[in-house]
Order: structure tokens, then C-alpha cells, then sequence
């Protein structure tokens, strides 16, 4: 509502002006056509009389053409204040010059000049055109200055480019491409910015040139990929964004590089410690329960408790494998978010909680909440409410789900209540981030980290608090539209996810 006012507003504000303007100039029309008038009834030929005023007529056309356009225009408010002003400002000022020299050369003189008339109208206006000049190169020089501030500072590297015979040619750099690469502006200045950051033998276009990239521009989209690059410490692989531009000197653009070789290296690490986790450790925790399973079937009488001990690791051995292929598919797959069914994914989630588990899960959801979250929000919710169930004593234990949007309008909360003796203090507040992890700190599996992760996947919180009489878990989620128009997704628990036993 309030956008929608203020472009009313600048709206108004564009037609107020442009009209001020226009009725300037049919002002000024005036004394143009009451000298037409006046030549015409003393018998002067119409022709001459039109000729003579009319390049008064042009101008006066000009200004009144300005202001409809202005009128039309979509400018801001300040900008149209700014060129009203000027406008009526120059107006006032000139029609002031020459009233004065009208009045000294009739009541001094007595003797009309033209020529003298004509010279100072010309001096008018080259200072006119002076001070525009001066105002716009300082305006512009301001803007140069401010922009190489920011193109100085950047902490990326950042390299300008103009387009030569289809190749990337160095126009300037900033400091940090410096530190980074080694080049000093001055020594790769005109240069083709491959030959001196791409890898020897290289096909990589260290900025893919902007004559490639017309699609992009005037959007709000830049193409980027990874790319390996010649840096002062070896290779390095980069994100590259770039950015196309207009100069002076033609098509140029700008390349922006972002180091994530670190980035990179640890997701790798990370992939390949999931893949030994999920299969090596599962195929190994498999075997040992198996033999479990056989010794347990060989015992006489009532078996050792040991073994029904190794069966239970071995189970949630296999349960963290399975989560741990979640939490990796969490990193590609949730990075989206749609408008999600809440109603429908809390029935979903206590339903599939109530089959394996004898506990009573009481729901409350206002009918038709829509929040908008990644698509994995089912699994979050049955990490919450599953801990819930498994943290009460009680053999058949009751968990509370409740629904309500929040006062602002734009959230809703989802607050699960437990009775039990509550999640430890130090597990949520390393999960919440309320403090820093150490390598004494973990959370009970992956559970609770799982919806941490899902939380701020889809633009929320996760909140706990602990009472004398159990704890809550609040995750608060953004509200969606409740355009009909727009699907609304149901969410489902990850197919990889097994329940924990209870």
C-alpha cells in the first residue's frame, strides 16, 4: 500500500511539474504572437512578421514539448523538483538581466540597441551552457571518484575490460587482483587479460567477453562459473561473475573473482567422508548384525544382554548412515523454496510419527496455512517431533503440535511441546547457535541438526526452551499468500529417513 502511494505521489509530482513547465513556455508564447498581432494591424507583411518571431516560436515549442514530456515521465520526486527549479530559476533570471537592460537602454539611453540586446542574450547563454557544463563534469567526476573508492576497496579482485578484436583487453584493476595475481595495473594495462591469469595451455577466457553476454544486460542476472586461474600461490579455482557495461570506449565489462578453492576442497572432503560413512560403515555395521542377529538365535535361554547392546549401536549405526545421505542431499537439494501446505504436512509427519512409535500427538492447525519453506520441511518437523516423543519417560508419552501465525502477519510458529526431562542446554544451544561448537560439544545424532539446517533453509528459526514441565521447540516459518491461484505443496519426510526406536 505504502509503494503503491508513493508512486502515486511521484506520479503527481511528475505531472505538477511538467504542467508548470509547459504553462511557462505558452507564458512566454504570448509575447511572440502579440508581436505578430501588433506588426500585421500596423500593415507589415504577415510573412515577415512570422519569420521574424519565429525562432521564438520554436523555442517557446521546445519548452512546452519538455514539460508534457516531463509529465509523462516516471522521473522521482527529487529529480523533478530539481529541473523545475532550474527551469523557473534560468526563467526568472534571464527575464531579470533583461528587463534591466531594457529599462537603462529606454530611460537612460532612450535608444533601443538590438545588437547590444542580441550580445548580451548570447553571453547568457554560454554561461549557461557554461555552468550546466561544469555542474555535470563535477557531478560526473564525483561519481568516478566514489566508484573507484569502491572499486579500490573491494576485497575481490576485480579487473575492467574493454572488447579488442573479440578479446578481453585490460583497461584497470584493483588492488586486490594485485595481491591475487601479481600484475600491477600499469604493467598489464592494454594487455589480453588470458595471457596473464589463465593456466599455461589454458582454453579458460579469464572474462567471457561482454559481447557474449547482450542477454544479460539491464538484468538483475550475471553469468558466472567456475573457473582455474594462474595466482601468485598456483592455481586457484574461482567463482567469476560477470558483469556487462557501456564505456567511452565501446562493449567492456567487468570481472569479479571469488576465491572458493577452500570452499571447494572441503566439499569434496565432505563428499567423500558421506560416501565412506554411507556405504564402507553401513556395509560393515550390517555384518555385525547379522552375527548379532545368529548369536542371539545360538543362545541358550535368555541371551546376553551385550549382544541385544551391539544390535541397538548396530541399528543406530545404520539409522546416522542413512541420515548423514539427508544432511549431504540437504547441501544441492534445498536450496529452493515453494509455498508448502502446512495442515496437510503436520497430518503427514503425525501420522507417519503414530504408526511407529505408541504415543498420542494432540494437533492444532487453523485450517488453510500456507507457509513458504524448502521442500524438505517434513523432514525438520519429524526430527522435532520424533526427539519429542523419545525424550519423555514415559512409555506412552504425549507431544502437543501447534499451529498459530504470528501477530506480525508475515510468520507462523510451529511449537512442539514435550513432557519430558528436555533437550540438554548445551546440545540446543550449539545446534540454535548461541554458542560456539568445541570438539567436547555434539548433538545427540543428527537430529536436531538436521532441522537447524532445514530452518534456515527455508528462511527461519528454530527456537528451544526448557521447563520444569518439558520443553518446547519453536520453529518459526514464513507466511505465504493465500492466493488461491498459486499450488501449495504438500512436504513428505525424506525417503532416506528411517525413525529412530524407541
Amino acid at each position: 500500500m505504502a509503494a503503491g502511494s508513493g508512486a502515486d505521489g511521484e506520479a503527481r509530482e511528475s505531472v505538477a511539474g511538467g504542467l508548470l513547465v509547459a504553462l511557462l513556455g505558452v507564458t512566454v508564447a504570448v509575447i511572440p504572437a502579440y508581436d505578430v498581432y501588433a506588426d500585421i494591424a500596423a500593415g507589415k507583411p504577415t510573412a515577415s512578421a512570422v519569420v521574424e518571431n519565429g525562432p521564438l516560436f520554436l523555442i517557446v515549442a521546445v519548452l512546452v514539448a519538455a514539460g508534457a514530456g516531463l509529465a509523462r515521465s516516471e522521473w522521482e520526486a527529487d529529480d523533478v523538483r530539481t529541473i523545475v527549479g532550474w527551469t523557473v530559476a534560468g526563467t526568472g533570471f534571464t527575464a531579470t538581466v533583461f528587463a534591466v537592460i531594457l529599462g537603462i537602454q529606454l530611460y537612460v539611453q532612450e535608444d533601443l540597441k538590438p545588437i547590444i540586446i542580441a550580445a548580451d542574450a548570447v553571453v547568457i547563454a554560454a554561461l549557461g551552457g557554461l555552468a550546466i557544463g561544469v555542474r555535470t563534469a563535477q557531478r560526473r567526476r564525483a561519481e568516478r571518484r566514489r566508484f573507484r573508492g569502491l572499486f579500490g576497496h573491494l576485497p575481490n579482485p576485480i579487473v575492467e575490460t574493454r572488447l579488442d578484436d573479440g578479446r578481453a583487453v585490460v583497461e584497470h584493476v584493483n588492488a586486490a587482483f594485485t595481491d591475487q595475481f601479481g600484475y600491477e595495473e600499469a604493467a598489464i594495462r592494454g594487455e589480453p587479460l588470458g595471457r596473464s591469469i589463465a593456466p599455461p595451455g589454458s582454453d579458460v577466457d579469464p572474462l567471457t567477453s561482454p559481447a557474449d553476454e547482450v542477454e544479460y544486460a539491464g538484468t538483475d542476472i550475471w553469468p558466472r562459473e567456475v573457473v582455474e586461474l594462474e595466482t601468485v600461490d598456483g592455481k586457484r579455482e574461482f567463482v567469476r561473475l560477470t558483469v556487462p557495461a557501456e564505456s567511452a570506449y565501446g562493449d567492456s565489462g567487468f570481472g569479479i573473482y571469488v576465491d572458493v578453492t577452500a570452499q571447494r576442497q572441503r566439499q569434496e572432503r565432505l563428499e567423500v567422508l558421506a560416501r565412506i560413512l554411507r556405504h564402507d560403515i553401513r556395509n560393515r555395521v550390517n555384518i555385525i548384525d547379522a552375527y548379532a542377529a545368529v548369536l542371539l538365535d545360538q543362545a541358550d535361554g535368555q541371551p546376553p544382554e551385550e549382544l541385544e547392546q551391539i544390535r541397538t549401536a548396530a541399528t543406530d549405526l545404520h539409522t546416522l548412515a542413512e541420515r548423514t545421505r539427508i544432511a549431504e542431499n540437504l547441501a544441492v537439494e534445498s536450496t529452493d523454496q515453494r509455498v508448502i501446505d502446512l495442515e496437510a504436512t503436520v497430518d503427514g509427519v503425525v501420522e507417519r510419527i503414530c504408526d511407529r512409535h505408541d504415543a498420542t500427538v494432540e494437533v492444532t492447525v487453523p485450517p488453510g496455512v500456507r507457509v513458504r519453506a524448502s521442500p524438505d520441511l517434513a523432514t525438520a518437523l519429524i526430527e522435532i517431533v520424533e526427539n519429542a516423543v523419545l525424550d519423555d519417560d514415559d512409555p506412552e508419552p504425549t507431544v502437543e503440535v501447534t499451529v498459530e501465525p504470528v501477530h506480525d502477519g508475515g510468520h507462523v510458529d510451529v511449537r512442539v511441546t514435550d513432557h519430558g526431562p528436555g533437550i540438554p542446554r548445551d546440545q540446543h544451544e550449539v545446534v540454535s547457535g548461541a554458542r560456539e561448537r568445541t570438539q567436547v560439544d555434539h548433538a545427540d545424532g543428527l537430529g536436531l541438526w538436521l532441522a537447524s539446517w532445514i530452518s534456515r533453509a527455508s528462511g527461519g528459526d528454530l527456537d528451544f526452551e526448557s521447563t520444569d514441565d518439558g520443553s518446547v521447540v519453536t520453529l518459526r516459518l514464513r507466511a505465504a499468500d493465500p492466493d488461491p491461484d498459486v499450488e501449495a505443496h504438500v512436504s513428505r519426510p525424506h525417503p532416506d529417513r528411517r525413525p529412530d526406536a524407541a
